[in-house]
């Protein structure tokens, strides 16, 4: 995890190809936060990585990506603050990050 004063950036590799090489994986997850931890910067990489929003809000889609709401899938299921969050499928990513103090 790299930090300074504007947060943190940390990287999460699932499905990782190979023992002797730590940095190569099928899926790379980079994530900028402000406030979490390691390990929780690493459980929302795990989520990204399984989950794969298209942008973080809304207001982030682009017109293509706003599309593909009505013909392919629900807004919930692209939009990482609407998603249910994976360790907690009780709440959304946003409400998990809230409470915690975290800022995406």
């Amino acid at each position: 995890m790299y930090s300074d004063e504007k947060g943190e950036v940390s990287f999460y590799l699932h499905n990782k190809l190979n023992d002797n090489f730590d940095n190569v994986a099928r899926i790379g997850v980079l994530l900028k936060t402000r406030g979490a931890s390691a390990d929780v910067a690493k459980q929302l990489g795990m989520h990204i990585a399984s989950f794969k929003p298209v942008a973080i809000n809304e207001a982030a889609m682009t017109e293509d990506q706003k599309a593909l709401v009505s013909a392919e899938c629900k807004l919930k299921d692209l939009v990482l603050e609407m998603q249910s969050y994976l360790m907690d499928p009780s709440q959304t990513v946003s409400a998990f990050c809230k409470s915690n103090g975290i800022e995406i």
